[in-house]
C-alpha cells in the first residue's frame, strides 16, 4: 500500500486518467485486460476503454511527464545511463497477432514466432524510469535448405 500510496503522489501532476490507468496496471493480478483492471479498481470498463483507444495521445503525455521526471530527479555525482532492452516473448502458436514477427531462437536453432517489446528506460544506482516501448518487426530471416540431405 506504501509503493501505490507513493505512485499517486508522485502521479498528482498528471492527467487524472493516466493516474488511473498506472493503479489499474499495479493492482490487477489477474490478466491486464480492460474489464479486468476496471473490475478490480471498481470502475467503468467503458471509460478505460476510452482512455486506451486514445493511446497515441496518452502515449505522448505519459512520455512528456517521464522526461520531465527523469531530468528533475538528475543528480551530477552520479553516472546515468540510457538502457535499450529488445526482448523476445515466444508466441509459437500465433496466428493473428498485432506486431508478430519472426526470430532465430538460439538455444532450439529454431525461427519462432514472437513478439518483441523494445523497452528504453533511463537508470541509475537510486531510479529507473522507463521512457518508452516500441515494438521491433522482423520478417522470417532466409534459412539455407540442403536439398538431397537428411
Amino acid at each position: 500500500m506504501i509503493m501505490l500510496q507513493r505512485v499517486i503522489k508522485l502521479l498528482k501532476n498528471v492527467n487524472l486518467q493516466i493516474r488511473t490507468y498506472v493503479v489499474c496496471l499495479m493492482l490487477t493480478s489477474g490478466r491486464k485486460n480492460c474489464s479486468e483492471m476496471a473490475r478490480t479498481v471498481g470502475i467503468s470498463k467503458k471509460a478505460l476503454y476510452a482512455f486506451l483507444s486514445a493511446g497515441a495521445d496518452n502515449s505522448k503525455e505519459i512520455e512528456k511527464h517521464l522526461i520531465e521526471f527523469a531530468k528533475s530527479t538528475r543528480d551530477k555525482k552520479i553516472k546515468r545511463t540510457i538502457v535499450v532492452d529488445p526482448t523476445s516473448l515466444l508466441k509459437r502458436y500465433a496466428q493473428l497477432m498485432e506486431k508478430l514477427c519472426y526470430d532465430k531462437d538460439g538455444c532450439t536453432k529454431h525461427v519462432e514466432k514472437v513478439i518483441v517489446p523494445v523497452c528504453v528506460s533511463v537508470v541509475d544506482k537510486n531510479v529507473k524510469i522507463p521512457l518508452n516501448v516500441d515494438f521491433g518487426c522482423r520478417k522470417k530471416p532466409a534459412v539455407k535448405r540442403n536439398i538431397g540431405q537428411k
